[in-house]
């Protein structure tokens, strides 16, 4: 969304720390909307069984103009 990577660490081991239970940060100084906050939070959810799938991720895509990324503001 923003070009960077959701996940960073000082080592591998922090790195897969992070990912297993879904810490992530947005980049600071871009604006990203509400709706594109809420798609990433429900794509990358530690629980299998809450996490969004394809079909349910798809039908958000297509539906929504909201999903915008704003470059930095200055």
């Amino acid at each position: 969304v923003a070009g960077e990577l959701p996940f960073t660490a000082m080592s591998q081991e922090e790195l897969f720390q992070k990912i297993r239970v879904g810490t992530y940060s947005l980049p600071p100084g871009k604006i990203i909307s509400q709706a594109c906050r809420d798609l990433i939070s429900r794509l990358i959810q530690e629980n299998p069984e809450r996490r969004m799938n394809i079909s349910s991720s798809e039908s958000i895509l297509s539906s929504s103009s909201s999903l915008m990324l704003t470059e930095f503001t200055s």
